[in-house]
């Protein structure tokens, strides 16, 4: 997702000013018809694109109304592809949502088109290149139900998911604050231009963006954040005092690498401007977001490494405290770093983007998280199969069978390029490797990458 970014002076304040001010101003908390967000439950056919919502809900530039935006998300597998030009591969979409009242007359309805290309036969059936398109409407405040649809041009099949939201009303002169949402990617405003004249400045780091309304130009804001894991551990805080734009004011913080997309994350602002104070405090999803990988917790991120750390670089990682056990952490990255020139590690990225996909796939039926499971450590450990086989029927790709229901008492991965087929059997809730005596040497080295 793109925001636009104005020019804030950000200065700064002591730290001891930052902890007398946390705890010590006025504060009323923010409620404002606070906006929510339900998906329902759809049944429907596996063979449609399967596709992710996020929701954001900002105010709108006409004053009566509050901003609804949707956020799709899919993976190349999901549409078809065709052959393009110059020996690529195109999938034409169509993205849509309808909203109707509570009465379940249609109030309005929204539509684009979009496509991706692939580079080559592989992408059309990659499950790591992820696209995205939004939808945005704007609405007066209040209790809508919603009905997205997702087309496929080529195969003229449709994924649907349906919900409720209440929207905010944006539409008082006061202090408030907008919901707060992860974005990856920061669009620079006109007059600040980007280096090289680009309008587009791509980021691999990761914010937390919102906006501050109905604060004069004249004054200044007073933020204050903490960002937290499970059990109200803090992560990061910091403060900042920027300049007010008038009626919207945007924000963003850039949030440290220290979570782990696993773990729930929460943001917690304190935003003041002379003697009106909010706070306001919710869920921060990064499960989703296209940055990469941000670690929320460092010993929950260690122990992910089982699959691929050796026995004495997990005990040395595990005996350390603080500092000492981040740089121990770097320091295994780094040594596995395919090119140490480029600001990226691509080796460890692609490692915690399988740990996120087996977290989500594998671990449903479980009673142990995705990445411990046989199936998510053969995935994490080779990446998504060439092709899945059943007992009973063959399947178009790996999300079929992950995302199905109904539970197949044998599944076959098939990896091409090592030649090698993992086995799996449904047993006692999970499907566990068949023919490990077989596949031992590729499961016990590094990730294939």
């Amino acid at each position: 997702m793109k925001i636009c970014r104005s020019k804030n002076a950000i200065g700064s304040v002591s730290l001891l000013l930052y902890l007398t001010s946390f705890f010590s101003i006025n504060l009323y908390a923010q409620d404002a018809n606070r906006s929510s967000f339900e998906l329902h439950r759809t049944e429907q056919p596996e063979d449609v694109p399967y596709f992710g919502v996020d929701f954001v809900n900002v105010a709108a530039d006409e004053r009566n109304l509050s901003r609804l935006i949707f956020k799709l998300s899919f993976v190349n597998d999901e549409l078809q592809f065709i052959r393009a030009k110059r020996k690529k591969f195109r999938a034409d979409y169509e993205a849509s949502v309808v909203i109707s009242d509570t009465s379940e007359t249609e109030i309005d309805r929204i539509k684009k088109t979009g496509f991706i290309i692939a580079q080559n036969f592989d992408e059309t059936n990659s499950l790591n290149i992820k696209n995205s398109t939004e939808l945005r409407i704007a609405l007066e405040p209040g209790v809508y139900n919603f009905r997205i649809e997702l087309k496929d041009k080529e195969t003229q099949r449709s994924g649907i998911r349906e919900g409720s939201v209440t929207l905010r009303d944006f539409t008082k002169n006061e202090f408030m604050i907008s919901d707060v949402f992860a974005v990856d990617s920061i669009e620079v405003a006109p007059d600040e231009p980007a280096s090289g004249g680009e309008n587009i400045k791509p980021q691999t780091e990761l914010y937390a963006y919102f906006e501050v309304y109905n604060v004069p130009e004249s004054d200044s804001i007073y933020i204050v954040y903490q960002f937290l894991a499970s059990e109200d551990k803090v992560l990061q805080e910091g403060e900042r005092r920027i300049k007010s734009a008038g009626r919207v004011s945007r924000q963003y913080i850039q949030l440290d690498k220290l979570a782990l997309v696993s773990t729930e994350n929460r943001i917690r602002l304190v935003v003041k401007s002379k003697d009106k104070s909010l706070e306001v405090e919710q869920v921060l999803d990064l499960s989703d977001s296209d940055a990469g990988p941000v670690y929320a917790n460092l010993d929950e991120a260690i122990e992910q490494l089982l699959h691929i750390a050796k026995d004495d670089e997990l005990k040395k990682m595990r005996s350390l405290e603080g500092e000492e056990k981040t740089r121990a952490f770097e320091e295994f990255w780094e040594s596995r770093d395919p090119d140490p020139e480029t600001r990226m590690n691509e080796y460890k990225d692609e490692y915690y983007r399988r740990v996120k996909f087996a977290n989500k796939r594998f671990g449903k039926e479980s009673n142990m998280p995705g990445w411990k499971t046989e199936m998510g450590m053969v995935y994490i450990k080779l990446g998504p199969p060439d092709y899945v086989n059943t007992a009973y029927n063959r399947s178009r790709n790996l999300y079929d069978e992950i995302s199905s229901l109904s539970r197949k008492p044998v599944l076959i991965w098939s990896y091409y390029s090592i030649r090698r087929e993992i086995i799996f059997q449904y047993k006692i809730a999970e499907y566990r490797i068949a023919n490990y005596s077989e596949v031992f040497d590729v499961l016990n080295g590094e990730m294939i990458f």
